[in-house]
């Protein structure tokens, strides 16, 4: 996995790009520990974005707000965690 890539989308707030990737790269490799470190460093990611929108009253509501954990669903899904990590 191009783990320098995964780091950079995630840094860059990019993280459905970071989710495809992941995808990707799980497919190619499932047992990859660098795959399992980018996705938890995702979902971390992730499940702050969703905490920093749900607790703003401007956009606790928001369609951002439930895309967000959405795409956090998915990626606990893939590396086994729960909704608070």
């Amino acid at each position: 996995m191009d783990a320098a890539k995964g780091n950079h989308l995630i840094e860059q707030g990019q993280f459905i790009g970071a989710y495809e990737l992941l995808i990707n790269e799980l497919s190619e490799n499932p047992k990859s520990v660098a795959v399992v470190e980018i996705s938890k460093k995702l979902s971390a990611q992730v499940r702050s974005r969703c905490m920093d929108l749900a607790c703003n009253k401007a956009t606790e509501m928001s369609a951002e707000t439930h895309e967000c954990e959405a795409l956090l669903r998915l990626i606990i899904k893939l590396n086994g965690e729960t909704i608070y990590g």
